[in-house]
């Protein structure tokens, strides 16, 4: 399980080289937030995750897929300032498309994320994730009926 740390950021913002790499944690800087990795190992780098609990309304298909309309109501584990998200589930995803379709509003569940490029050319992009406000793509790790935070027992 991953534990995110978050801190308002004191240096350059923007995201580090994939090849950034530290004794004890990795930090990646989000535009909104550093977002500091507490349980990378040495010489390993591991991307930042974002767990939110919320609400998820079927909006429409597009041809790789369906899009999600979503509400936030918690931020977990990351750092998100956003109300909502359109989250995208790829065509051949069945489970989470079904989960969803189960789960739709007004029905509140976590969804977890693991950062998965910048500089995103569009605002929704073939991976079954979301693309925030900064151009981030996340892709989705978990959804689950609880909303609770993941990281306490």
């Amino acid at each position: 399980m991953i534990v995110v740390a978050c801190r308002t950021p004191h240096h350059s913002e923007g995201l580090p080289d994939s090849s950034t790499t530290a004794a004890s944690a990795t930090t990646m800087r989000h535009p909104m937030r550093e977002i500091e990795n507490t349980h990378a190992q040495p010489g390993e780098t591991e991307k930042p995750r974002l767990v939110l609990c919320l609400t998820a309304s079927p909006q429409m298909q597009v041809g790789y897929g369906h899009v999600f309309e979503c509400q936030i109501h918690k931020v977990l584990a990351g750092a998100f300032e956003e109300n909502t998200l359109r989250l995208t589930i790829l065509a051949g995803d069945h489970d989470r498309l079904k989960y969803l379709l189960a789960h739709a509003y007004p029905t509140v569940f976590t969804i977890g994320f693991t950062l998965h490029r910048s500089d995103e050319p569009y605002p929704l992009m073939p991976l079954s994730g979301f693309v925030d406000s900064h151009r981030y793509s996340w892709a989705i790790d978990f959804m689950n009926d609880a909303c609770h935070n993941p990281t306490t027992p």
